[in-house]
């Protein structure tokens, strides 16, 4: 991995909701290819329309392009990260660990003192990265209409 040159942040909008979902789309292939059905995998446009008016979506760019995402949203829980995508041809360039970064500044910023994410109990290297960053699993869950148990992860900010 070489270090990662910054990413320029930004709310995405309507706008954006085209590139947003080729960027989620090709992020999460290999999920995909892997049995697990994440919900960026598969994400339609009206889907993606929701996900913009529901959360806080952002982007982060270089040279004008899309190459990283992820969103935060609250309930009655907290606050959770749902989404963290980067281009796969921008992969092994730090852009992930830049895109958590950001989202957990995102997230003190708006208040929050945790934050709350899940991802696949099968998937190959998210649970030892989010390990890595300090996230701690305190339990799993099975969705509806999901192929994978999901760990549910914190971490206090």
């Amino acid at each position: 991995m070489s270090h990662p040159q910054s990413l320029a942040w930004q709310r995405l909008s309507a706008e954006h909701l085209e590139n947003w979902v080729d960027l989620l789309h090709a992020a999460y292939a290999s999920n995909l290819a892997m049995g697990m059905n994440f919900t960026a995998a598969t994400m339609k446009t009206r889907r993606g329309e929701q996900f913009l008016a529901d959360r806080l979506v952002w982007g982060g760019f270089t040279q004008a392009q899309l190459v990283a995402t992820f969103t935060l949203r609250h309930n009655e829980e907290g606050w959770h990260l749902n989404l963290l995508a980067v281009r796969p041809d921008q992969s092994r360039k730090g852009y992930g660990n830049l895109a958590l970064s950001e989202a957990e500044q995102r997230a003190l910023d708006l208040g929050a003192s945790e934050l709350l994410l899940d991802t696949a109990d099968r998937h190959p290297w998210l649970l030892d990265f989010y390990r890595s960053r300090g996230y701690v699993a305190y339990g799993q869950v099975q969705k509806p209409g999901k192929t994978y148990r999901s760990v549910l992860f914190r971490k206090l900010l």
